[in-house]
C-alpha cells in the first residue's frame, strides 16, 4: 500500500465564532481522490485554502510527503495546484496570458504550448486571444482548469471543478483527473454531484454530518 502524499491530522476549523469541524483527520495516497462531501457551510470550500496554507488551522497537522507543511512550505506550494470556487482570472489579461501568469510557480509554457493547452479543452487561438472579461462562464472555468491539467503538480485540489461546464467539459475534467490519477498523482475534489467522479480510485469524506 502507497505512503500517503497528504496526510491530515486531528484537524480544527473555524469560520468566524462558529466551529466547522473538529478532530478531522484524514489521508490521501497517491493514485487516488479525495471527494469531499456535505451540505453548504459545513467546510468543503474552507478546508481546501487550509490545507494549501492560505488559512491556519484552529488545532492540527498538515503533512505533505511525511513533513510538516510549515517546515516545508516551498516544497508543498511546487507540488500543489488549486483552483478555487472562483476562477482567480486577471480580467484585463487575454486566456493565454492568465495561463501563463499563473504557472509561475510550477513551469513556463511557450506561445505554442499555451495555445495546445487551451485547444485541448475546447479554446481555440482566437478565444484564447480575447480578454478574460469577455469570455462566458464556462470559457472562464476552462482557463481556471487548465492550470491544473498543465501544472505538473503531484496533488490538485479541486473546488467544484464541474460548474459552468458543459457535458464535453465535464467528460474532459473527469478524463483529466483519471489519467492524473493513473499517473500517481493525488487529487481533492469537492463535487455536489458524486456521479461526475464515479469510476476515478476514490474515498470520500463527509463533512457537516
Amino acid at each position: 500500500m502507497h505512503e500517503p502524499a497528504l496526510e491530515i491530522i486531528d484537524l480544527e476549523l473555524w469560520r468566524g465564532e462558529r466551529r466547522l469541524f473538529t478532530g478531522l483527520s484524514f489521508s490521501v495516497p497517491p493514485g487516488s481522490a479525495l471527494h469531499l462531501q456535505g451540505p453548504n457551510g459545513s467546510g468543503k470550500t474552507s478546508l481546501l485554502p487550509t490545507v494549501w496554507g492560505l488559512t491556519r488551522p484552529g488545532t492540527g497537522t498538515i503533512r505533505w510527503r511525511g513533513k510538516s507543511i510549515e517546515a516545508a512550505t516551498d516544497e508543498f506550494h511546487t507540488e500543489m495546484t488549486y483552483v478555487g470556487h472562483s476562477d482567480g482570472l486577471k480580467d484585463e489579461l487575454s486566456a493565454a496570458e492568465n495561463l501563463r501568469y499563473s504557472l509561475g510557480f510550477h513551469r513556463r509554457l511557450s506561445d505554442s504550448d499555451t495555445q495546445e493547452a487551451l485547444a485541448g479543452f475546447g479554446l481555440d487561438s482566437r478565444t484564447s486571444m480575447l480578454p478574460a472579461c469577455s469570455l462566458s462562464a464556462g470559457q472562464r472555468r476552462r482557463v481556471a482548469l487548465v492550470r491544473a491539467f498543465v501544472s505538473g503538480a503531484a496533488l490538485w485540489m479541486l473546488d467544484e471543478p464541474f460548474t459552468n461546464l458543459d457535458t464535453d467539459g465535464r467528460d474532459h475534467v473527469f478524463e483529466q483527473l483519471a489519467k492524473h490519477l493513473s499517473n500517481g498523482g493525488s487529487a481533492m475534489v469537492t463535487a455536489h454531484q458524486s456521479a461526475d467522479l464515479d469510476g476515478l480510485p476514490l474515498q470520500r469524506l463527509g463533512l457537516g454530518g
